[in-house]
């Protein structure tokens, strides 16, 4: 996990469902940053990742299958992005796709709402769409 807001939600989920919830890191969202990741994953036991982005979880599943953790298998890794390329690897990546041209675009017309006539609602968070891709860096625990 990344940013705050990101990791504030993702706490507040887990806590929601009953899990249990470690941030690790930081690390370079890279896939370099993955492969460091993959190191500190190993010395916490888990049963899943859940990424800051996929280039960070496609290092983190490329060093933890070095280290001897199998994923899925032993260990479930999750991205953030749905980039070109998260269906190629070994697991193929599940991940969270998010329109980030329409986040691009929304945020450019938040903005200039905002300079036309700054108000507090205008800038009140907003929830985005995203979906979850499932593919098979996941399975559930067993």
């Amino acid at each position: 996990m990344g940013d705050g807001m990101r990791w504030r939600a993702f706490r507040e989920a887990t806590h929601e469902h009953g899990l249990r919830s470690r941030r690790v890191g930081p690390f370079a969202p890279t896939l370099a940053g993955g492969l460091s990741a993959a190191k500190t994953l190993v010395k916490h036991p888990a049963t899943a990742a859940i990424t800051y982005n996929d280039l960070v979880a496609i290092g983190a599943m490329r060093g933890l299958t070095r280290l001897g953790v199998d994923v899925p298998e032993d260990m479930s890794v999750v991205g953030f992005d749905n980039i070109f390329g998260s269906d190629f690897c070994t697991p193929p990546l599940t991940t969270v796709a998010a329109p980030l041209r329409h986040f691009g675009a929304f945020a450019v017309q938040r903005l200039l709402g905002q300079l036309r006539s700054p108000s507090p609602a205008s800038s009140a968070p907003t929830l985005l769409p995203a979906k979850l891709v499932e593919r098979g860096s996941t399975a559930r625990v067993a």
